[in-house]
């Protein structure tokens, strides 16, 4: 795979990534578990195509966006189900 073509999926992938755990802090909190690795593959496509052009930086940027929001929105998940648990219980 060329560097052009990293940096296109490193792009795609941020943007699926930083969309997706955005939704789940406010919506659905099982989609940061499918934000979180889509963001981690698009930080490594983005610093191998980030010598290709913008895209690739664009992609590492909104790789690192998209896992630290998931991973926000994980802790907030676990944290929502504990608290649901104890009050069913």
């Amino acid at each position: 795979m060329d560097n052009k073509t990293k940096a296109t999926v490193s792009l795609v992938l941020g943007i699926v990534s930083a969309s997706l755990a955005f939704i789940s802090i406010f919506v659905m909190g099982w989609l940061s578990f499918i934000a979180l690795p889509a963001g981690i593959v698009a930080i490594v496509f983005g610093v191998k195509g980030k010598q290709e052009n913008g895209k690739g930086l664009a992609g590492f940027i909104l790789g690192i966006v998209g896992t630290a929001l998931a991973g926000l929105a994980v802790i907030l998940y676990i944290i929502a189900l504990i608290t649901l648990a104890a009050v069913v219980a």
